[in-house]
This record gives structure tokens, sequence and C-alpha cells, in this order.
């Protein structure tokens, strides 16, 4: 067991163990109707009486049901960020007239179907032992989407439903990522959910060209004490881009003062818009470099070197 997995119960590993025996389990299936559902926000809590349980599928639920849906959470953030998939939705737009169109909800049925695995019996057992060899086999055979979904049908929370939305966020489906982050904005959260929602929603808004949006999103996101550098950094980058002067420079400063030199998520961020710029692949107006050279020089240590690639 490597530093990274959990030491399970090892009355959960037994049940575990029995489900993933059992061709009759149920608990981890995920119907190409359920997945498509999950996806417009519609994920029902399993309860224990279910008819269709099996024994230790109803005493897992009694009695483990809460470290259960931990695990497969922390499961999909790992997934995600190990393949740096959480790092940056599929910004499109760098000032052009692209326009992503959302499919329709027959579109996602359909891709729920395509990516149901196989066997309804290999998916149960894989996910019941994947459970107890978390995170490496786990990782390495499950999409983070029915992660997360499984998840959330044993206990729903917040924090899982934006980690959905995420999944979705980094595949370009930007129809399901929305209803998911609303579906949480809807009702009472936290700030630091509200400012995560407010976040990956400026992920999409500028992904779709919206970037005005994108902006104002981002301010809301760095309104967050929690979360300021991260919304204050992509809302550099895209005041840069679209030679927003006041802002790009107002933001600059507030860098200046909410991080530190070393913080990893400058670099990521730099990474990110080197990424950006080297996948479109168009040019760069001349406006763009000179207030990117404008803010390096003002600001060389944070704010520079997230801009820096955009200098010829």
């Amino acid at each position: 067991m490597t530093a990274l997995e959990p030491a399970l119960d090892p009355a959960l590993e037994e049940v575990l163990a029995d489900i993933a025996r059992d061709p009759r389990a149920s608990l981890f299936h995920t119907t190409p109707r359920q997945l498509a559902l999950g996806l417009r926000g519609h994920i029902p809590c399993v309860s224990s009486r279910q008819a269709a349980l099996t024994a230790a599928e109803r005493h897992l639920l009694d009695v483990h049901r809460e470290e259960v849906a931990w695990l497969l959470y922390k499961a999909c953030q790992h997934r995600l960020l190990r393949e740096g998939r959480g790092a940056l939705a599929v910004h499109e737009h760098l000032g052009n007239n692209k326009r992503i169109t959302l499919p329709t909800a027959a579109t996602y049925s359909r891709r729920a179907e395509a990516a149901t695995l196989s066997s309804e019996a290999d998916r149960t057992s894989s996910i019941s032992i994947a459970i107890r060899r978390l995170p490496a086999h786990l990782q390495d055979t499950i999409d983070p989407t029915f992660l997360a979904l499984t998840s959330l049908r044993l206990v729903p929370r917040d924090e899982t439903r934006i980690w959905l939305a995420l999944c979705r966020l980094t595949q370009a489906q930007y129809a399901p990522a929305i209803s998911m982050l609303d579906s949480v904005l809807c009702h009472h959260t936290t700030a630091l959910n509200q400012a995560l929602c407010h976040f990956n929603h400026a992920w999409i808004a500028w992904a779709m060209g919206r970037t005005g949006r994108a902006k104002d999103l981002y301010s809301l996101a760095a309104a967050e004490e929690e979360l300021t550098v991260m919304p204050s950094a992509y809302r550099l980058c895209i005041a840069v881009l679209t030679t927003d002067t006041t802002l790009a420079m107002m933001t600059a400063r507030l860098l200046d003062d909410a991080a530190w030199p070393h913080d990893p998520v400058i670099d990521e961020c730099a990474n990110n818009l080197h990424r950006l710029v080297k996948k479109a692949g168009s040019y760069l107006a001349s406006e763009v470099t000179a207030l990117a050279l404008r803010i390096r020089e003002a600001h060389p240590a944070i704010a520079g070197r997230i801009v820096n690639v955009l200098i010829a």
C-alpha cells in the first residue's frame, strides 16, 4: 500500500469483497439513463431498503455509507488532478468569433450509453475491488464521472457536485457542468463552494467567448479569501488578452498583495496560459504584447511571470 492509499476498516474491506464477488450486486452499477439524468443534476440518494440490493450492499449503506462516499469523492479528485484535467478547461476562445454549441439532452444520453462499460457485473466488481485499493487501481480503471456520481448516490455533498461539474467541464461538456454548478448555487452552501462555482462558471463563459461575463465571475470568485489567487490570476490572463488595461493593472496589484512569489498556483496559471496560446496558434495583437510588457515591468515577481508567455 502506497502513502496515498488510505487504510480501510477491515470490516468494510470484507463487505466490499463480498459485493465484488456477487454477480447480483447492483449498488455500483450506473445505467445509461442514470448517467444521463445524473449529468443533468437528477441524482436520487440510494436507500438501503431498495429491493434489488444484496445483503452486503444493504449493510454497506447502513454502516459504511459515509466512508465509501468520501473515498469515491477523493478518488475522483485524485484522478482529475493526476491527469492534469483539473487544471484548465478547454479555453478555446482567444478573442476570435468562435462559439461552442451546447449538445442536446439526447446527445448526452447517447454519450452516456457509449460510456457505459460492456458488462454490468464487471463494473460492479471493478468498482468494489477498486475502492479497496485506493487510489492506484481505481484511478486507472474507472472514469472520474462514475466515481463522482456514485459518491453522490450515497451522500449528496456540494463539494462532490462541484467535482462532477469539473469532470464534464474538462471534457467541454458545458451544459451538464452548468446544470451541476447551478444546483449548488441555488441553495444554501458555503462561501467557498459558491466561489468555486463562480470560478468554474467563469471557465465556461470564457470558453464560450463571453469574456465580459468571465471577468465578472472571476471577480466574484476572487472575493473569497481562501480562493483569491487562482481566480485573480485567470482574471489577469483574460484582461490582458482583451487589452483591458485598467482591470489588468488592478489585478496585478492585487496579486502582489495576495500571493507569495513561490506560490505554485502562479506557475500553474503561467503554464496554462502557455498551453492556451500554443493551442490557439493565432497571432497576438501588438496591444496584447505591449500590455503584457507593461505588467512584467511593473510587477515582475508574480503577475509578470503569468503574462510572460504573451511577450514575443
